[in-house]
């Protein structure tokens, strides 16, 4: 990689303290406020961490997935998804069949690990704790992690899409225990 790429062009460190562009909008809708300010080395200003990059923009996607399932808005949830959902193995109707059986569904996010990067990828862990209730009142609950994948800033990609933390698979399955049988008494034999 070119040295000359990691430099923020003035034009486009402007944009960033202005808060413009898609990834600023993002990051104020993931984190409120703005995105941090460039830092000033010497005369040359080098951006600073890219508010995307930082382990809390990526709890924040998680949480925000997890809010649109407990709202039934599965589209949206689906779309947190790497590959516009196509990694959650589900189509749309699939995806929506698979929550709707839920009344209620509440996460409790923890910190997220540290993030993993290699070859122009990130990767970070976060650990969530599923729980509610199906619509026939049955409880649930289950402990596990969402794994995130974005591509690292200075990366040429097709999309902007790329830059933005999404999820990549998740060990989060609730078990939900079978329903129970009816207790009939058997039949006494004489």
């Amino acid at each position: 990689m070119r040295p000359w790429r990691l430099l923020v062009p003035k034009a486009a460190a402007a944009r960033r303290h202005r808060g413009g562009g898609a990834r600023a909008a993002e990051y104020r809708a993931l984190c409120g406020g703005q995105p941090p300010r460039p830092a000033s080395v010497g005369t040359t200003k080098i951006a600073a961490a890219a508010p995307e990059t930082l382990p809390e923009a990526a709890a924040a996607v998680v949480r925000r997935y997890y809010q649109r399932i407990a709202a039934h808005d599965f589209a949206g949830a689906r779309a947190l998804w790497c590959r516009d959902g196509e990694s959650s193995t589900l189509d749309r109707a699939g995806f929506a069949n698979r929550f709707a059986r839920y009344a209620r569904y509440d996460a409790s996010i923890a910190a997220p690990g540290s993030v993993d990067a290699g070859a122009g990828q990130l990767h970070i862990s976060v650990p969530v704790r599923v729980s509610g209730t199906l619509r026939d009142g049955t409880r649930f609950a289950d402990d596990g992690m969402v794994l995130l994948h974005r591509v690292n800033d200075g990366i040429e990609t097709a999309s902007a899409e790329a830059h933005l933390w999404r999820i990549e698979s998740t060990s989060v399955d609730p078990v939900i225990p079978p329903p129970r049988a009816p207790v009939t008494s058997a039949p006494r034999r004489r």
